[in-house]
This record gives structure tokens, sequence and C-alpha cells, in this order.
């Protein structure tokens, strides 16, 4: 034990341990008793210096149940380090459960005989960074859900001109197979795209004189009044 509280005792040691930004406490023994412990990691608990001398159950009741005690005490009877990045972390304060995330970092400290005489806890609050990448994560989600939307988009809008460009085919088909006279118009202008050999034999023309052309305008026939009128 000499060893142990010697150790603990160093001056230097002990100002940069108390001079830590960062939530820092130190477990003397099996039953996680607390040896030492700064300001930042009492703010995180919502506790005061009385708590230690006492373990952590006896100092912190609501701890009990939540997965970094367990992994604290893995940490002692293993005497390997543990490192926890993102860990949810929810305590009760001012009356009102506030849920944060820390990465923790459990450090077991030997003596010369490679027994674990202490356990050093460090604790970095990453609760910004956790929502952040939860936020990103949506958003990726989101984009992902918008992307699959427009490519169902497209295919379908790609089935429907397939469509319509095999319905056009097989107009342009029937229309040129007909036994009898018959022409497909577009628009009001009433614009020639297809016509039968059987129509072209009652206008009198040839084929390479009507493609788009104007029904009432590209055929002299057609010029007389009344003969032909868009609708």
């Amino acid at each position: 034990m000499d060893y142990h509280h010697s150790a603990l005792s160093h001056k230097a040691l002990i100002e940069i341990f108390y001079q830590s930004s960062e939530p820092v406490a130190i477990y003397i023994s099996s039953e996680l008793e607390i040896g030492m412990i700064n300001k930042p990691m009492l703010l995180l608990w919502g506790e005061e210096e009385t708590v230690i001398g006492k373990t952590l159950d006896q100092a912190i009741p609501q701890m009990k149940g939540q997965s970094f005690a367990s992994l604290l005490n893995q940490a002692w009877q293993s005497g390997e380090s543990y490192r926890s990045p993102g860990l949810q972390f929810t305590m009760e304060l001012g009356g009102k459960l506030r849920t944060s995330y820390f990465d923790f970092i459990y450090q077991p400290i030997k003596d010369e005989n490679g027994m674990v005489y202490c356990i050093l806890h460090t604790a970095l609050d990453v609760t910004r960074r956790v929502a952040a990448e939860r936020l990103l994560k949506e958003k990726e989600e989101k984009a992902q859900l918008i992307n699959r939307a427009l490519l169902s988009t497209n295919s379908a809008m790609q089935q429907t001109h397939n469509r319509l460009i095999y319905y056009q085919h097989s107009m342009q088909e029937l229309t040129r197979t007909a036994p009898i006279g018959l022409t497909i118009l577009q628009g009001r202008d009433l614009i020639i795209e297809t016509a039968n050999p059987f129509m072209l034999d009652i206008w009198g023309v040839a084929k390479k004189k009507y493609n788009w052309r104007a029904i009432n305008g590209g055929f002299s026939s057609f010029k007389k009044p009344g003969f032909f009128t868009s609708a």
C-alpha cells in the first residue's frame, strides 16, 4: 500500500491531474473506490468531492446498469486498457435526465509486479461530434432516397418513351400496310408525317414530295377553297 500512496501523492502528478481540462478519475480498488477525481469529472457526474473514498456504486447509484461501470470492472480484472468511442452516458442532473456521448479510456496502472493498483479513467465529451455524424448520416440517407426516387422516375419515363416510340412505329407500319389510303398528320399545321402508297396515288404525288410538308400548302390540288380546312 505504501507504494500505491507514494505514487498518488507525487506533487507534480497531482498538480497535472487537477489542472486537466478533461474529466479524470482514479479508482484505487477492485471495488472501484474513488481515490482521486478532478472538477470536470465531478461536473459530469453532478457530484461533490465527498464521493472520494466511496465506491462508484455508493457515490453514484444511478451508474448501476450502465455499460461503462461493467467495463471498468473488466479493465481491473484483465489488466488491459479499454477504449470506448462515442459511449452513451445518461445522468440525472437537476431533476432531468441528460444523455451525452464520451470517448472513455480506462487505463489500468500496474506496480513493479504487474499487479493492477489503480485505474486511470479519462473522458472526452464528443456529444456534438456524435450529433453531427448522425445528422450527416440522415442527410446521406435522404440523398440516397432521393437518388433512388429519381432513378425510378427516370426508368418510368424511359419506359413510357419506349412505349410511345413503339406505338408510333406501329401506327406508321399500320398506315404503310393498310389496304386503303391512310395518312398521319401532325399539329394544327397538318404536317404530313407519313402516307401509304394508296394515299399517294389518291393525291397523285411521289413520296419524296410530301415528307414533312403541310397538307394544305404543300400540293396545288389542296389549295382550292374548302378542299381541306384544319380544325
